[in-house]
């Protein structure tokens, strides 16, 4: 008789156990289960209780560890629900969404309030913008993002939309550059960019004007004895005078001419007010040092050429200033 009853005690506690288990099964972890074993049913309903305890003493990183651990031994729908939660508190916006949609993959089809729940969340945690930092050279770089918000140098910071982004980027003396980044919701992504410089043109030629030769005419033919011979230096003393004065404007001229093309070089590379009065001034002292170099050049060379009876030479320099330019203006008798 004792032995009958100790038989039935033991199928009884057996019952039990498997009707425990059935019930932690269908309510705690519904979900495809159907080729677990019994051992791993009942590891994945320990972990779960002690991730319900360390939850309760409010060690959520704990909790949240046990319940990815049960999880992972038998992927009960309650069990991926509860890790989607923890890990959306802890701020895990990403994991957070891929632990929503493996809550949906063996999410009973009677739960529809659980299921609604996790695909409203889902919606919104793909909504969450990206964070993006920027890097790159040079420092004094210009960034418009979708041509909107600028920024002065790297690196920028800031949160955009997850999609594809545009970063303008422009600099001096650097090939502008558009560059498109992909902002993951959740993520913090940080692309680098180094911009190309600009092939710098070649400078403009330097004109080269030189000295001119100076121009040696044959003596004159002699005249009769009775004309007193003097020397040749001596009777073309105004035109020696009037050709290295046409020389000296001439020298001017180069001067004032290569002071010209500086400045536009400077100009053309830098553009400013400065450089551009400076090529004016330069250009109009150019053109009046050259115009009087070839009056004077062509008056000494008639007087070479010209009749050398010596003749009482004198020289008259006369200044002049206007509105619009000053000068020095020369007249001479030979």
């Amino acid at each position: 008789m004792r032995s009958r009853r100790s038989t039935r005690v033991l199928r009884a506690c057996v019952f039990a156990g498997v009707l425990s288990l059935a019930s932690f099964e269908l309510n705690a972890h519904a979900g495809p289960a159907a080729t677990t074993s019994v051992a791993d049913r009942a590891k994945a309903r320990r972990l779960y209780q002690d991730g319900e305890a360390k939850l309760a003493r409010g060690d959520v990183p704990a909790a949240l560890d046990a319940f990815v651990q049960s999880a992972q031994t038998l992927p009960a729908a309650d069990t991926l629900r509860q890790v989607a939660l923890l890990r959306d508190t802890l701020g895990q916006v990403r994991a957070a969404a891929e632990a929503w949609e493996a809550f949906l993959r063996v999410c009973p089809a009677s739960a529809t309030k659980n299921a609604d729940e996790a695909k409203a969340r889902i919606a919104q945690l793909k909504q969450t913008p990206g964070h993006v930092v920027l890097r790159g050279s040079p420092a004094s770089t210009r960034i418009v993002v979708d041509g909107e918000s600028s920024f002065d140098g790297f690196p920028v910071e800031l949160d955009l939309s997850p999609g594809v982004h545009l970063f303008q980027l422009t600099a001096e003396g650097y090939v502008p550059q558009d560059v498109h980044v992909e902002v993951r919701f959740g993520e913090t992504s940080s692309p680098a960019v180094d911009m190309e410089p600009e092939d710098k043109p070649p400078p403009p030629p330097v004109l080269d004007l030189g000295r001119p030769e100076p121009v040696t005419l044959p003596p004159p033919a002699q005249e009769a004895a009775q004309t007193p011979q003097t020397s040749w230096a001596a009777s073309h003393t105004g035109a020696l005078v009037v050709s290295g004065l046409a020389l000296g404007f001439f020298a001017a001229g180069a001067y004032f001419g290569s002071e010209a093309l500086d400045a536009h070089a400077q100009f053309r590379s830098r553009p400013s007010s400065s450089e551009a009065d400076r090529g004016e001034r330069a250009g109009f002292h150019a053109d009046l040092a050259f115009g009087a170099g070839v009056l004077l050049g062509a008056a000494g060379l008639a007087l070479l050429t010209g009749d050398d009876t010596p003749k009482t030479a004198s020289v008259q320099f006369t200044p002049f200033v206007n509105a619009a330019a000053a000068g020095l203006s020369a007249g001479g008798r030979f």
